[in-house]
């Protein structure tokens, strides 16, 4: 998920909105380090299906069943 943000920061709003998606209900952070050559990221999104797959299993469960 960072490696497709073109900043830390949004990197970082990406992880928590997911966790906030799939049920995460305390209080999310995430801190992104932007190592050298983040402006160089090379590569696929290897966990994009999961992350999508995650969602939709999350979309019917009751409140209740939903990870807090």
């Amino acid at each position: 998920m960072a490696q497709t943000a073109p900043t830390p920061y949004l990197a970082a709003r990406s992880i928590v909105s997911f966790a906030e998606d799939i049920g995460g209900s305390d209080n999310c952070s995430a801190v992104v380090v932007p190592l050298a050559g983040w402006a160089k990221r090379e590569g696929i999104d290897s966990t994009r299906e999961r992350r999508e797959w995650r969602r939709k299993e999350v979309e019917g469960m009751s409140s209740k069943l939903v990870r807090r």
